[in-house]
């Protein structure tokens, strides 16, 4: 295992797997974001009616705001964030498994040693959770604005 990562775990711990575990927690919540463009479109097309074989936009149509819409796109990264909590609390309590390593971990004489190797990737993770949150809703705010024709925006952009 890398020297870097196994300082970022408690002893024992495959930081690999554990690294692992975070990628496919930052897929998931791009997976659950990919809710909001259906549900985009289907009230993008409300805008419009069919005449005679012709999209028509509806005067005074008005799409549904942008939180609206949204909905709970982004619970799959912010499920995934307060899962890193779990996982500071797992890293923690496997000092006290076993051979009990926490009796050595509070005797090293470097003090921040068991708290690194209990919260970093956690941290990290979380950190990484909320910037994917960040981003994905970024986006989706692009795809609104830029999809959904101006005069059919609510005031504010739908604040």
């Amino acid at each position: 295992m890398n020297t870097r990562l196994s300082r970022l775990v408690p002893l024992g711990c495959d930081g690999r797997r554990e690294l692992r575990w975070l990628l496919w927690g930052l897929a998931a919540g791009f997976l659950v974001n990919l809710r909001f463009v259906p549900v985009y479109l289907s009230a993008r097309s409300g805008l419009y009616v069919y005449s005679r074989g012709v999209r028509q936009l509806v005067p005074g149509a008005v799409i549904a705001p942008f939180s609206e819409l949204l909905g709970w796109s982004l619970l799959g990264c912010f499920a995934a964030a307060a899962a890193m909590a779990v996982l500071a609390a797992w890293h923690y309590l496997t000092h006290f498994r076993g051979s009990r390593s926490i009796y050595t971990m509070r005797r090293l004489p470097d003090r921040w040693e068991l708290p690194r190797r209990c919260l970093a990737l956690p941290a990290l993770g979380a950190a990484a959770y909320l910037l994917e949150a960040a981003a994905l809703w970024g986006l989706d705010f692009l795809l609104y604005a830029a999809a959904t024709p101006a005069q059919c925006l609510p005031g504010v952009w739908g604040f």
